[in-house]
């Protein structure tokens, strides 16, 4: 299934959850089944009710840009993490940019990475 071109995995990082999405961009919404999160197929971002993709995009730097100052402003501690989305900088580097907050710029989805295949048991013989 992994392989088809129009299954769709969550890009839900804690989810293993996907669906056929054949529809593509002309249905943007993007519900797993397993996790119910919704994602936007046509800009690849969580869902945003009520808003063009760029509309969702100009709203993302500004929000962005305010956590960045505010991380910034309560930072002493020498932790390292990401100024975006204040995810640990350790987690994000031993498993992937999927780690990151899926409002991060720097966010990859699941879906980037190597799926490994799908095993089954071979069929039995019978004489």
């Amino acid at each position: 299934l992994r392989t088809m071109e129009s299954f769709m995995p969550c890009p839900n990082a804690s989810c293993v959850g996907g669906h056929f999405h054949e529809a593509g961009v002309a249905e943007p919404i993007f519900t797993c089944e397993v996790c119910k999160s919704k994602y936007c197929v046509a800009c690849n971002a969580p869902w945003h009710k009520d808003m063009t993709c760029k509309e969702f995009a100009r709203k993302r730097v500004v929000d962005e840009k305010k956590k960045v100052q505010e991380a910034k402003k309560r930072s002493r501690c020498y932790h390292q993490f990401c100024w975006v989305c204040l995810w640990s900088w350790t987690r994000i580097v031993q498993h992937d940019n999927h780690f990151h907050e899926p409002l991060c710029k720097q966010y990859r989805p699941r879906r980037d990475l190597q799926l490994p295949p799908i095993v089954t048991d071979p069929p039995v013989v019978t004489d």
